[in-house]
């Protein structure tokens, strides 16, 4: 009883029980028998009772004619009771062949039979008398609705709706001056349905395939299948549906304020749940920020081989290119060190320092030990130049230089709908700002958008000009001074 099992049954029976009263029209007749007015009826899910309140309530919410209706009881029919254990399977019309395997198994659902009270309420004879005739021949003594449970959308369904075969009228004996005169008719039907437990999964998903590989003359015998053991002569194969990155195209990156980028490569990527970082020398921040990441505690099979991983936070971004390329766009980090990216699906995880070390390399790649984060380059330090005797000569008139004006360039950027912004071959991940870009000198600019994103235009102000503002890779010239403001534009 722990599974959520709620599938709309009855209120599907209900709709379809109301759609098979629906649409009965009661007619006026003047003294010739000419038809004067169409009158729809209305119809209720409450009690016989709530309706005549509401007709001596002031509001008047009602008018009649009016149709009550309402479940009176629901109770378990013993007689549909078959094939407990089994139930049914919905078989995958795409595949011929039946097989367990390829079928959603539906467990048997209980039979219920759902009784619906309905009460007709009129203010003439005349309107009860066309209300009965819009049901009664076709409820002799039973209907058909047929209807679809959504998780089985390709079975039919039949419930038989049994009418109780009794009309009671009643009309009114003590009338009260402020009650308005109607006539009444109760009768009963019962809706023979199920109600379904939840859907079993005959088959679960397979995450790892153990082989062995064994060289044999022919078929073995009970007699020499003890070197079936012998692990000199078996080769192990393993298939597992965990990610798997083999290989990067950075291990290297700076510390600094800006984030970066990193494309992994392997197999597995296109089912990627999460991509968390883990790095020493706090350089994420300190111990108290990180995550204790523990996805595969509740499944048996998974939580030995993939245990808790602690002291990680997760990815600014990632973005799957397909199966076996994606992008990490990662924090920045502030310290020098090494940190290790760790992929998750359902089957699994893995980390980069340990999918990408081959036992059957002698040189393993630089990255094995994680994406090493180094300090920038100190300047050499400047010598002291040795005099030089002091030579008495002409002066000259010294030449007027006049420096090159450079401007200060804020670009915009969009993390929701854009990878990176790239100018003159530095990709920008943020907001940022440029300074010392020279006047009237080109430079080259790109943006790489996220998927399903179009590059409409470049959005720009202040003195700058571009080659071709609709173009993503372009060029543009900062033409005076001043700030100037660029921005990349896009939309789905």
């Amino acid at each position: 009883m722990q599974n959520y099992t709620y599938h709309w049954e009855v209120k599907d029976l209900l709709t379809q029980f109301l759609n098979a009263f629906d649409g009965a029209v009661v007619k006026r007749y003047d003294i010739h028998g000419n038809v004067g007015n169409n009158i729809a009826v209305r119809y209720v899910y409450a009690p016989k009772q709530r309706v005549l309140f509401d007709l001596v309530d002031p509001a008047q919410n009602f008018t009649l004619p009016v149709i009550a209706f309402y479940i009176s009881s629901v109770s378990r029919d013993q007689s549909r009771v078959f094939n407990k254990l089994y139930g049914q399977f919905n078989v995958n019309p795409n595949i011929a062949a039946f097989t367990p395997s390829t079928a959603d198994q539906n467990l048997q659902p209980v039979p219920v039979n759902i009784e619906v009270s309905v009460s007709i309420l009129t203010r003439f004879q005349t309107d009860m008398d066309q209300i009965l005739s819009n049901f009664v021949p076709y409820s002799d003594p039973y209907f058909i609705i047929s209807w679809t449970r959504r998780e089985m959308a390709n079975i039919e369904i039949r419930s038989e709706v049994l009418w109780n075969g009794t009309l009671t009228m009643g009309y009114p004996v003590e009338q009260q001056p402020t009650q308005p005169t109607h006539v009444t008719c109760d009768t009963s039907f019962t809706i023979k349905g199920w109600l379904f437990k939840a859907d079993a999964d005959p088959v679960g998903r397979i995450f790892k395939i153990d082989t062995n590989f064994y060289p044999v003359s022919g078929t073995p015998t009970f007699e020499n299948l003890d070197y079936l053991t012998d692990p000199n002569l078996t080769e192990s194969f393993v298939v597992s549906a965990a990610p798997v990155i083999p290989y990067v195209d950075r291990w290297l990156t700076p510390v600094g304020s800006l984030s970066g980028a990193v494309n992994l490569y392997g197999s597995n990527l296109s089912y990627t749940n999460y991509v968390y970082l883990s790095g020493n020398n706090n350089m994420f921040g300190p111990v108290s920020s990180t995550q204790t990441v523990n996805l595969y505690a509740l499944s048996h099979g998974l939580s030995a081989s993939y245990p808790a991983l602690t002291g990680l936070v997760p990815a600014l971004s990632y973005y799957e290119y397909n199966d076996n390329k994606m992008q990490v766009i990662y924090p920045a980090p502030s310290a020098a060190g090494y940190f290790d990216v760790i992929v998750f699906n359902d089957a699994g995880y893995t980390l980069l320092s340990v999918s990408s070390y081959n036992p059957n390399l002698s040189v393993q790649p630089p990255y094995t030990q994680g994406i090493q984060v180094v300090l920038p380059p100190t300047p050499a330090p400047t010598g002291t130049p040795t005099p030089t005797p002091t030579l008495t000569r002409t002066p000259s008139p010294t030449p007027t230089i006049t420096p090159t004006p450079t401007v200060n360039l804020s670009v915009s950027f969009n993390p929701g709908r854009q990878n990176y912004i790239e100018i003159n071959g530095v990709q920008y991940t943020s907001s940022t700002s440029i300074s010392g870009l020279n006047v009237n000198q080109s430079y080259p600019i790109s943006v790489s958008l996220k998927a399903g994103q179009t590059f409409n235009n470049w959005g720009y102000s202040g003195p700058v000009t571009f080659a071709s503002s609709i173009t993503n890779s372009t060029t543009f010239t900062i033409t005076g001074g001043g700030p100037a403001t660029i921005s990349a534009l896009s939309g789905p």
